[in-house]
């Protein structure tokens, strides 16, 4: 991302959330990122509070270029997963 974010290790920020809800999400096609992403759940120090969906059917890097049912198909996803943690 050209230096535009910060490169601190994702496990050494997890313990920090401590008791925090975290949802993982990669694109059911995205390779190595699924085992990547699926490895993080094992840096947390609560992982019943990690929740990884793998299966989805597009990524947040190609939202802008979707059409409006293809945005609310994963923007459904994640709007169920606060709808369920923050009632």
């Amino acid at each position: 991302m050209l230096g535009a974010f910060d490169q601190t290790n994702a496990c050494d920020i997890a313990p920090s959330l401590k008791d925090q809800r975290v949802l993982l999400l990669s694109r059911a096609d995205a390779g190595d990122l699924i085992s990547s992403t699926a490895s993080l759940k094992t840096c947390f120090p609560n992982q019943s509070n990690v929740e990884i969906r793998s299966d989805l059917p597009l990524s947040g890097l190609n939202l802008p270029s979707l059409t409006g049912e293809q945005g609310e198909g994963y923007d459904r996803i994640v709007i169920d997963y606060f709808d369920r943690y923050l009632r």
